[in-house]
């Protein structure tokens, strides 16, 4: 928090120089947001997912992991064994890996499981579970290029990468949520299509037809309302996800200045919301946010790591959790966006206990 505050201080001053004349509060004392989100004792675990980063890392990236600078993009299933470890020790259920669409040639997959089958061999891999998050992003859909179009007819394909992803499924550890399968869709609420409930129902049925049952979490972007898309995921999504709220861009300053109000209000408006039109919802965390080593012109905040604000985060999404309790870090490795808690050595295994503290009682 102090570092949080600290950047609250700075942008005052900015603020305070910036201005002609304003003695009024951020908040008023009477204000809705002028509270302190509260801690929530654990009673009972959450079911912890968090995503795995295996693509390269960007070579300027400040910290130094614990590991020392291996290539998430090797596979390597030593490097994934001391990650199970550390998965262990922060009471995370499943990791969450990236299985592009084999949509204008099969480069994209064929590169993703195999590096999620190589990761598999680590002598450990059945300690902690795994799911996929299905990444469409090279069929290049778009309101003129929805999937189902009869013109553009994706649906094929997308039933093809799902039959290529079934012998993942079929693993024993393989992440399942009252025996369905777990599978994300990353952006979720961009899969153009004219009745994406077919969609769906196309996808459960060649699934179901091999006995293999699914439990789809759709993805939205953050900081939207959460029934902004709700005609992509009624009836063909199980639960629903924003993207972390972790990134603020920079003409949003109210939102970093009060930043775990403004969560702590969207994410159980989300829950509510989606709730009523029978969906799920599944909050998600992260400890901070810096994408400048990849992108030094971004238009986003940088967020640095602070435990207090960090549990903070924790305990917002807890009261946000549906019944599955499931919640989502973001993430356990992105060393390029500075989300992970993978340790460093600057701050040893502290986001690893954090989490444990946090989502499980003991």
């Amino acid at each position: 928090m102090k570092k949080f505050l600290n950047i609250i201080f700075y942008t005052s001053i900015i603020i305070f120089f910036g201005c002609e004349e304003s003695n009024d509060p951020i908040v008023g004392e009477d204000h809705f947001l002028n509270y302190e989100v509260e801690s929530v004792p654990v009673t009972q675990d959450y079911d912890l997912g968090a995503f795995y980063f295996s693509g390269n890392f960007d070579p300027d990236f400040v910290e130094e992991p614990t590991l020392g600078r291996y290539n998430p993009a090797d596979g390597d299933p030593g490097i994934y064994n001391s990650h199970i470890e550390m998965a262990k020790q922060a009471g995370i259920d499943f990791f969450i890996h990236s299985m592009r669409t084999s949509a204008f040639g099969s480069t994209g997959y064929q590169i993703d499981s195999t590096i999620v089958a190589n990761l598999m061999q680590a002598p450990n891999a059945s300690d902690v579970d795994f799911a996929l998050s299905y990444n469409f992003a090279f069929m290049q859909l778009g309101n003129n290029n929805r999937v189902d179009d009869p013109s553009f007819d994706k649906v094929p394909l997308v039933l093809n990468d799902f039959e290529n992803m079934k012998h993942f499924f079929n693993m024993p550890n393989y992440k399942r949520v009252n025996g369905k399968a777990l599978v994300y869709i990353n952006n979720g609420a961009f899969l153009f299509a004219n009745d994406n409930k077919a969609v769906y129902d196309a996808i459960r049925s060649a699934m179901n037809a091999d006995g293999i049952e699914l439990y789809i979490i759709g993805e939205q972007p953050e900081w939207t309302p959460p029934l902004r898309y709700d005609f992509r995921f009624v009836g063909g999504v199980d639960a629903v996800s924003h993207n972390s709220y972790i990134t603020v861009t920079r003409n949003s300053i109210d939102r970093l200045l009060l930043f775990e109000q403004y969560v702590d209000q969207a994410l159980t408006i989300a829950k509510n919301d989606l709730e009523q039109i029978g969906l799920e919802y599944i909050p998600q965390v992260s400890p901070s946010y810096n994408v400048t080593y990849v992108n030094p012109n971004n238009g986003n905040f940088i967020v640095e790591k602070d435990e207090e604000s960090f549990r903070t985060f924790c305990d917002i999404a807890q009261k946000a959790s549906s019944e599955n309790r499931i919640i989502l870090v973001n993430s356990f490795n992105n060393w390029n966006f500075d989300t992970q808690v993978e340790p460093a050595q600057s701050y040893g295994s502290k986001y690893l206990d954090i989490l444990r503290d946090e989502f499980k009682v003991n």
